[in-house]
Formats: C-alpha cells, structure tokens, sequence
C-alpha cells in the first residue's frame, strides 16, 4: 500500500521511481558561450537576482493526488537592453543551462502557493525526470534560451514584446507583454507567456494510463536584472 501511495503522489515523481535517472552532463563542461556578441548600450543579466520559472499544473482523472509543480533555472546568463525612449530597440536574451533546472525549490513552492507538499526524496525524483530523455531530454538538448525579435507600444500603453524560445531544440515564436523599469544603474523587466509542450516535440508527462498527468500548457515567467559588470579589483 505505501508503494501504491507514493506512485500516486509524486506527480512527476512516479515515472522517476521506475527507472534509473538519466545521467547528468559531464561536470566539466560549462554553459555554451553566448551566440552572439553583446549589443550595444546591453547589461549583462545579473544571474543572482534574475530568475526563469515554468509552473507545470497536473490533471486527469486522479489529479487530486498529484501536484501542481514550480521549476527554477539555476544558471542562466543573457543581457537587457533597454531606453524608454526607444521601445522598439529593445533587446532580451536569456540562455539557461538545461541541466540546471530544479524542481520545487520550497521557498518558490511558497512564494507562488503552489499545491506541492513533496519532500527532499520526491522533489529530486521529480527534477530527475524533467531532465531525462522523455521529457526535456537535457543530455542531448543542453540549453533552454529566449531571444527577442521586436517590441512595441500597445494601444493601452503596455510593452508588447516578440521573441523566439528554444526548448528541447526546437525553437518557436512567442508574445507577451512585458514591463521594465530602472533602478539605479540596473534595468529590471518581468514577462510571462504561456507555451504547449507538444510545439516543443515532447508529450506531457502521464502516469497510471493518464489519471495522473501534467497539462500540455506550461507558463514561463521571468524576473530579470541587468546591471553594469563591476570591474575586477
């Protein structure tokens, strides 16, 4: 009964307690180096306080027994650059490493509300098989990155902003309204859109003949900070 019990619980976590955990990337090998040079007037992302999020919610017949889920991306790097007089320059560009993703950090967990009680046990279970070769397949696909196409003024005065998102390898175009504003010497912007996980080549994942599933919607949030490089001492 307890093996029944937690196969129900973990969510995501299910599929993880089944099969070994894919093997991570080589510790060596470290962020693939930006694409392509910085612009001009850019910010470096300050990876300390900048944030990329994806909230997974669960569903099917038995999601009462399954969890709504919060992913963090631990390292990222990009730039942000941005002159309120000039909406249309706009440049955002995020690269996070794949592998980096963690699941259900508990402080995000409270901070968002998310229904997710799981412990330490579950939580790395379930991280386990995001990363692992059917859902974000992250040995093969190593990073997760949103690069920006055009932005413009709203007719209520919102920003609009265009891009193309990578995930899995497969990169497709998104909108969303974003907001930016200055402090100090730095640069902060917040976005959220929504994308189908079956755009992106993969199927949510499902459990128990699908009574227990993840919805094909995920949202995307980010909360960035750009701020001028603070040279060597």
């Amino acid at each position: 009964m307890a093996g029944l019990v937690a196969l129900l619980s973990g969510g995501l976590a299910a599929r993880a307690a089944s099969q070994e955990p894919p093997a991570p990337p080589r510790p060596e090998q470290p962020p693939p180096a930006p694409a392509a040079a910085p612009s001009p007037g850019a910010l470096p992302l300050d990876a300390r306080e900048s944030r990329l999020l994806a909230f997974l919610y669960k569903d099917g017949v038995a999601a009462r027994l399954a969890h709504d889920h919060v992913v963090q991306a631990t390292e990222l790097e990009g730039e942000l650059a941005w002159d309120p007089a000039r909406p249309a320059d706009l440049v955002v560009r995020v690269v996070a490493r794949a592998a980096s993703l963690v699941a259900d950090p508990p402080a995000l967990v409270a901070e968002y509300r998310v229904q997710n009680d799981l412990g330490p046990g579950d939580r790395a279970k379930v991280t386990a098989t995001l990363r692992g070769p059917d859902q974000l397949d992250v040995a093969r696909h190593p990073t997760i990155a949103f690069e920006s196409t055009g932005a413009r003024v709203g007719p209520a005065g919102e920003l609009l902003l265009e891009g193309r998102f990578t995930l899995r390898g497969v990169t497709r175009p998104v909108r969303c309204v974003a907001t930016l504003a200055r402090d100090g010497d730095a640069v902060r912007g917040e976005a959220t859109f929504r994308l189908r996980q079956r755009d992106f080549g993969y199927e949510p994942y499902s459990a128990l003949l699908g009574a227990i599933r993840v919805q094909d919607q995920v949202t995307i949030r980010a909360r960035l900070v750009a701020r001028p490089r603070t040279p060597p001492r």
